[in-house]
């Protein structure tokens, strides 16, 4: 169990993220108890070989919406909101260097503050009310397409390690055929607004509910991490619920998270949908729907193919990548 526990402390080390004690039970490869992962914990405490601390979270003030005015007003409890957040552990190799680039902006930030002075004029990030602005109206946009189904922030904004040299990854799903007509919408609506890419917006994942299980060739650890630390900004009907059902896969690659998902996450399928199913064909007789999308869809990918980005296409799906995590992760023994 300690070489387990080890794993998911590096793995999460990795991405300069500290973990609390749920999202270790969440992310542990074997089946335990919460109290013996406790147990486990407060022996390795004691034997030094983790570490565990309140101040590692205080990176957690750097996201992208703790960069609001609200949050470093100087009537906001900063403090308080700090020690209110779960404790929080690593290996003591990573106690220092592994939130290096976030924590010393957000200590000097606290410090700042906590001497009355305005911290938002310490780093972009801290001072971009205008295009924070943008990013929330685009989010609450989403929603009122009639064809978008589900949109979920991934990446470091999910796990609230953002910073101000990253954009915010976003996961998509659309209605049957609708998914090149869905993209080329909010890729103009993001690029009106100013948001796209930089340290906007990347749209980079796009999936149709005819299909949303994951090909078997990522299944791993790492996609699994994605899928489970997803905020959900834009839910219909359950449609959360649908793609960690259609990839059932995530249950054997971390079988505690069956205990913490809950009730109203389980259960749901939609379009006759399983793991494994692959429908990536269209019909000969396209209906209208279909034809409109394949026409954005003609539109769309001979662009995606002139930039220098990697990609995979199905009929269903759309994965742009532009950093192969999975590889970094296999070649440290971290994927699986």
């Amino acid at each position: 169990m300690r070489k387990h526990l080890s794993l998911v402390l590096e793995y999460f080390a990795f991405f300069s993220y500290v973990p609390s004690f749920s999202e270790i039970y969440t992310f542990f490869p074997k089946k335990i108890t919460k109290k013996d992962l406790k147990e486990l914990l407060i022996r390795e405490i004691k034997g030094k070989t983790i570490v565990k601390s309140q101040r590692l979270q205080d990176y957690k003030l750097f996201s992208l919406f703790h960069c609001s005015t609200n949050h470093y007003s100087p009537s906001t409890p900063l403090r308080a909101s700090i020690s209110s957040n779960p404790s929080r552990y690593t290996l003591p190799q990573y106690s220092i260097t592994a939130l290096s680039r976030h924590s010393r902006v957000v200590q000097r930030a606290i410090d700042l503050w906590s001497k009355g002075g305005n911290p938002r004029r310490l780093d972009p990030c801290l001072r971009r009310d205008d295009n924070t602005k943008r990013i929330q109206i685009y989010m609450n946009s989403l929603r009122l397409f009639p064809f978008i189904r589900f949109v979920g922030i991934t990446g470091a904004t999910a796990m609230n390690g953002y910073s101000p040299f990253d954009d915010i990854d976003l996961f998509i799903i659309t209605r049957k055929s609708a998914l090149w007509t869905a993209r080329f919408f909010v890729v103009v609506l993001a690029k009106l607004l100013g948001i796209y890419g930089g340290v906007g917006v990347c749209l980079n994942l796009f999936f149709d509910e005819g299909n949303m299980t994951i090909p078997l060739v990522k299944q791993n650890s790492y996609i699994a991490h994605e899928l489970l630390q997803m905020k959900p900004i834009v839910d219909k009907e359950n449609m959360y619920s649908a793609l960690l059902e259609a990839n059932a896969w995530i249950f054997t690659i971390f079988p505690n998270i069956r205990s913490v998902i809950p009730a109203s996450s389980k259960g749901r399928l939609t379009f006759g949908q399983k793991a494994g199913i692959q429908d990536d064909w269209i019909p000969a007789s396209a209906g209208m729907t279909q034809k409109i999308d394949l026409f954005f869809k003609s539109l769309q990918l001979p662009i995606i193919k002139k930039n220098k980005t990697g990609f995979r296409i199905t009929n269903h799906q759309l994965w742009l990548f532009r950093h192969d995590f999975e590889e970094k992760l296999k070649r440290k023994d971290l994927g699986r």
